[in-house]
């Protein structure tokens, strides 16, 4: 049986170090289906395995913050702590280009682990204050206590970001995000954070069922299989269109359904031929990566 860590412990700094950790064990897992690995770029011609590793290393000081921002902040509405996270988060871009040469790696987990520290922060402080809370409460609470906070802090994001960005007259070009909203009405990141990371939490489900029966690697790329198949990845749709994502979710399928079967090889060959397709599905690794964040944080590296 797993033997649970004691949330109310971690400092901010303890708290950056999983996030850290986290972002590190995604690139780590190997092979994936386009994406960077130790090994192989995958389907990306502009960065590797390195490139990642020093993306990882330089947010550390950014997610300590956002915990502190949780901590510090708890008496403030959660809109107004998103406020001040975003500066912290503008920051944070600028010191990940500085460390990569310019090129995107972690954008999207600076926004979705740092909303993730900044609620975890804030839950510390409020469970602190309450009486009745146990230590041992269960980590699924937890976890789900935690996302139902990060909700908060973006809540009505879709409809500001893409509903009325869409609709509004521009003077400037739609961003891929918004141009994926306006033709497909798919919200991406920012719905899955304002849902309360739903599929994190489904996720997380499966990383501590499949661990029991099998390594840490093949259990990470089961949870990723999870998360392409159930999730609407904007980085796919963005390469290869609709057909691209349907494609790789179809691949999907048919693995995860042979979980515990002896299904290597057919990984290894799906995970080459999404390599050459150009499907790169770096919005599920990024779930992967807010999974793995919650796993360390409640259970360790076991």
């Amino acid at each position: 049986m797993l033997s649970q860590k004691d949330f109310l412990s971690y400092t901010a700094a303890e708290i950056a170090d999983l996030a850290r950790s986290a972002a590190i064990l995604e690139v780590s897992v190997s092979p994936k289906p386009g994406l960077v690995c130790p090994d192989t770029p995958g389907a990306h011609s502009d960065m590797d395995y390195h490139t990642f590793i020093s993306s990882a290393l330089s947010l550390h000081t950014y997610f300590e913050t956002c915990v502190q921002i949780g901590q510090t902040l708890e008496h403030m509405s959660a809109d107004q702590r998103f406020v001040v996270l975003r500066r912290a988060g503008v920051a944070a871009e600028k010191e990940m280009y500085a460390a990569t040469g310019g090129i995107n790696t972690h954008k999207g987990l600076i926004f979705s682990l740092g909303i993730v520290c900044c609620a975890a922060g804030t839950q510390q402080v409020r469970l602190r204050k309450a009486s009745s809370f146990d230590p041992r409460q269960q980590s699924a609470l937890l976890l789900k206590s935690i996302c139902d906070e990060a909700a908060q802090m973006v809540k009505g994001m879709v409809q500001r970001e893409l509903v009325d960005a869409v609709t509004a007259i521009h003077d400037r070009p739609l961003t891929a995000g918004e141009h994926i909203y306006q033709q497909y009405g798919i919200t991406g990141i920012r719905g899955e954070a304002e849902a309360g990371f739903p599929h994190v939490v489904q996720a997380f489900e499966y990383l501590v069922k499949a661990l029991a029966q099998q390594s840490w690697n093949d259990a990470c790329c089961h949870v990723l299989l999870f998360l392409i198949l159930h999730t609407q990845d904007t980085n796919v749709v963005h390469r290869r269109g609709l057909a691209g994502l349907q494609a790789l979710q179809k691949g999907a399928e048919e693995l995860f359904a042979k979980v515990h079967s002896d299904a290597g090889q057919q990984y290894r060959d799906y995970c080459a031929v999404s390599t050459r397709s150009n499907l790169s599905p770096g919005g599920c690794a990024d779930l992967l990566a807010l999974t793995l964040f919650f796993y360390l944080m409640f259970y360790g590296r076991t």
